[in-house]
């Protein structure tokens, strides 16, 4: 998957968490109206801000790393890579427990968490994809 395919489901997937954010936050609570509000646009900025980090700053990481070092390059990419998917394996486990806490306890304002779940897998695949574009030789023709 490329950069373009990538920005278009973070794009999606932003759209999809203010429509999530908005039906949560007018479910019934016992938090106020004006707090569950707050609450659904902080979890959109942790979206954001956890998907811009996990996408950029492990390259970031990697290109100051490999600057002085160019002879662990490939060592350094391949764990990078395998650190990407433990990004994105992770949350999808802990999804199984919020889905199970929402639903089997009703605690309906726990599925909030999906919303920056969501962002911690995308970003470890647009993470992964940018390694795995390093990895690869580039042809010129």
């Amino acid at each position: 998957m490329n950069e373009y395919k990538i920005k278009k489901y973070y794009i999606t997937l932003t759209a999809i968490n203010v429509v999530i954010a908005v039906i949560l936050a007018f479910l019934p609570s016992e938090l106020e109206i004006s707090e569950r509000l707050t609450l659904a646009i902080k979890v959109n900025i942790l979206f954001h801000l956890i998907y811009q980090m996990i996408s950029r700053i492990f390259i970031w990481v990697y290109e100051q790393a490999t600057k002085d070092h160019p002879n662990g390059l490939r060592f350094a990419i391949k764990f990078f890579t395998a650190f990407a998917i433990a990004i994105m394996i992770l949350p999808l486990l802990s999804a199984v427990f919020v889905l199970k806490s929402a639903f089997f306890e009703q605690e309906y304002q726990h599925l909030f968490n999906l919303i920056f779940l969501s962002g911690i897998v995308l970003g470890g695949y647009s993470m992964k994809s940018k390694f795995k574009a390093k990895l690869t030789p580039r042809t010129t023709s």
